[in-house]
């Protein structure tokens, strides 16, 4: 579709003026933090950018279910890669929260996860894995499995981050543009597109 096509070519400009930007700004630039972002307004824009622009660009709005599982599929996106940050940084996580969380908030754990929600991002930290495992650091004042590298629920939850974005992104898709075609075999993909839906939405409930 044109409206796609347009979208698609600003995000590329967006990135090259973005990448000539870092080449011919100071670090500061990077490092400074943004006015008004934080842990929790970023996981906000993540949900509004995530679910709401794309509306814009479809034929037909789905219906409340289909809404609903949009959002539930963005937000699942969001805490997978924070999952799979919990893989890669299990060290720092450990250290983090041995070091930092629990002598500080050890008895008073929501001052500890406003502490986290309200912590101010910059460029350079936005995407950094270390800033989304601290998640792990706080969540473990609760479940100190989750900074043990050898538990049950470390185990599961970055398996859980790792296989469940490919099911949701491929869900959203269909919601969004309902690519099958209405066939015989456009029913058997619908049916298939149901049963991965269905494994991939216990395996979040059991994990």
């Amino acid at each position: 579709p044109k409206r796609l096509s347009i979208l698609i070519l600003l995000l590329i400009i967006i990135i090259m003026t973005t990448i000539q930007t870092k080449k011919k700004t100071p670090q500061s630039f990077w490092t400074t933090p943004i006015p008004g972002l934080t842990i929790l307004t970023a996981m906000a824009l993540w949900l509004i950018v995530t679910t709401v622009v794309p509306l814009v660009f479809v034929e037909q709005v789905p219906n409340a279910l289909g809404l609903s599982l949009l959002f539930f599929n963005n937000l699942n996106i969001l805490i997978s890669a924070c999952e799979i940050a919990l893989g890669w940084n299990i060290t720092f996580v450990r250290r983090d929260y041995a070091a930092h969380r629990r002598p500080r908030y050890g008895t008073a754990r929501w001052r500890g996860v406003a502490a986290y929600l309200t912590t101010p991002l910059s460029l350079s930290t936005l995407g950094h894995g270390e800033t989304w495992a601290v998640m792990w650091s706080t969540y473990a004042l609760w479940d100190p499995s989750y900074q043990n590298r050898e538990s049950f629920g470390f185990f599961v939850d970055v398996g859980n981050g790792w296989s469940s974005i490919p099911t949701c992104v491929l869900w959203n898709v269909v919601i969004l543009l309902g690519l099958l075609p209405q066939s015989s075999l456009g029913n058997h993909l619908w049916l298939l597109c149901g049963v991965m839906g269905c494994a991939t939405y216990w395996q979040v409930l059991y994990g």
